[in-house]
């Protein structure tokens, strides 16, 4: 009889030993209650421990189907825990110092799967910090800074909400789309943008929300509802031509862009892009952009890495 209830804890142990690796990873790297007797206390033991972290297992995943964000990749509901997100930002933080150190030995096809990879990582902590009962969709892209003397030869074909009358060479910068973190049918691969010189007293009023003024003043600019732009273009942007002005909010609309944050990259003490990061909800940051300063500090080292990729000499368009 003592032999049926031993086996019974032989094939109770092998059935929870999965279970309790999880709960706790290298606790258990072999089933070596083979070896104990059967009447020995330690087997008992044994059994409790793998009953109790069994459980632990098993309450996690139950809590875990509480915490629920939008995949951006799948477009999708997924569970992600509290843990588990924590283990996505630690490794996409690891993959950023290791993509630096590379930045100098890439081709254009490495470049542009790393600059996609930092772009994911990206939205998915911008969307862990949403709130999570709404259907959001959140994308971003880097674009690309030159001056406009030494801009690429076939930028103009890309260039949307410039004046119309208005030389090029007048503007001070050009902002050139390089690729999106999620490329998706419908979504703009030829886009450029004009960037006015804040110095110019002629100019400083002339600024386009997001991207632009990001660049020109060096400085993060959130768009919290691209439906109510009033006041910016009724101060900052005053003098913004209104077909200009029609032509960016139509592009918001047209793409489903409801709110987005542009942030300036810099190299070595140089601008060289901006990263844009779009939801197609309002209220990127929460309401009153209550998670801006955490959500900024999380970015902060693959910001970092893809200021590294974003300079004349390696970006790549796409």
């Amino acid at each position: 009889m003592r032999y049926i209830a031993f086996s019974i804890k032989v094939v109770l142990t092998v059935l929870l030993i999965p279970l309790a690796e999880r709960a706790l990873p290298g606790a258990v790297k072999h089933p070596f209650i083979l070896h104990l007797e059967p009447d020995g206390w330690a087997v008992d033991w044994w059994l409790l421990g793998l009953v109790v972290m069994a459980c632990l297992v098993v309450a996690g995943d139950q809590y875990e189907k509480r915490l629920i964000i939008e995949d951006t990749k799948k477009n999708s509901k997924e569970l992600v825990s509290d843990r588990e997100f924590m283990e996505q930002y630690s490794s996409a933080v690891g993959a950023a110092l290791w993509l630096s150190y590379l930045a100098g030995q890439m081709d254009a096809d490495d470049m542009r799967d790393a600059q996609r990879k930092l772009l994911r990582a990206i939205c998915l902590i911008v969307s862990y910090y949403y709130d999570k009962k709404q259907d959001i969709d959140i994308n971003a892209c880097i674009m690309q800074a030159y001056d406009t003397a030494s801009g690429p030869a076939d930028v103009g074909t890309r260039l949307r909400c410039k004046e119309k009358m208005r030389d090029l060479s007048t503007y001070a910068h050009i902002l050139d789309l390089v690729c999106w973190a999620f490329p998706r049918p419908g979504l703009p691969t030829e886009l450029a943008l004009p960037v006015e010189d804040p110095s110019d007293p002629l100019c400083k009023f002339k600024l386009l929300p997001g991207a632009p003024h990001a660049f020109a003043l060096d400085a993060v600019t959130v768009v919290q509802d691209t439906n109510d732009l009033r006041e910016y273009f009724r101060t900052e942007g005053k003098n913004v031509d209104p077909a200009v002005r029609a032509e960016q909010l139509f592009y918001f609309q047209e793409y489903s862009f409801r709110s987005f944050v542009s942030i300036p990259l810099n190299c070595q003490g140089e601008a060289v892009g901006v990263l844009n990061i779009q939801s197609n909800q309002p209220n990127i940051f929460g309401l009153g952009n209550k998670h801006q300063a955490l959500v900024m500090n999380l970015l902060n080292p693959l910001i970092t890495a893809l200021s590294l990729f974003c300079n004349p000499e390696t970006a790549q368009r796409v």
